[in-house]
């Protein structure tokens, strides 16, 4: 499940490298962008992963047996949903490196693994690899609402 997930991760990385250069030209200024961007990223990855977090069980069968899919869908379904947050996070993150805010997310980044790796020991301990996507996908929401809030605070968007 976490190959096929992190597959689907292309798409926001895709609209990035599009989105990227126009931050970084438009500066500050890039609200309307980073607004549009957000939007079609949000609504085009909700959509896509809601689609496969209701179909993972069938999928996985499908793909790797209905015995595989039975003790594996819900570590599917848990990173989808961490999947979700991961997408959003790269539409702020590229606004803050368009706007030269690298040193910024690196240190978010560094204090995120910080209390990554402890929460993924005692997951991992209590739960098993479910535990490991619960870790994971509880530090892709930390990471989302990190790069939100920075982006509010040290880019301001100008929505209009």
């Amino acid at each position: 499940p976490q190959d096929f997930a992190l597959r689907l991760l292309v798409v926001p990385v895709a609209m990035m490298s599009v989105w990227f250069p126009r931050m970084a030209f438009e500066g500050p200024a890039a609200g309307l962008t980073y607004k549009k961007g957000l939007r079609w990223l949000a609504v085009g990855m909700f959509a896509l992963l809601a689609i496969l977090f209701l179909f993972v069980k069938r999928l996985l069968g499908v793909w790797l047996g209905m015995e595989f899919a039975a003790s594996s869908y819900r570590l599917g379904q848990v990173l989808l949903l961490g999947l979700f947050f991961n997408a959003l996070a790269h539409l702020p993150l590229a606004a803050l490196h368009a706007n030269k805010r690298v040193k910024e997310t690196s240190l978010l980044h560094v204090g995120e693994l910080l209390l990554y790796i402890p929460l993924l020991l005692v997951l991992y301990k209590q739960w098993g690899v479910e535990g490991v996507a619960w870790a994971w996908t509880i530090r892709a929401m930390f990471d989302c609402a990190g790069l939100f809030a920075m982006h509010r605070i040290w880019i301001k968007p100008k929505w209009t």
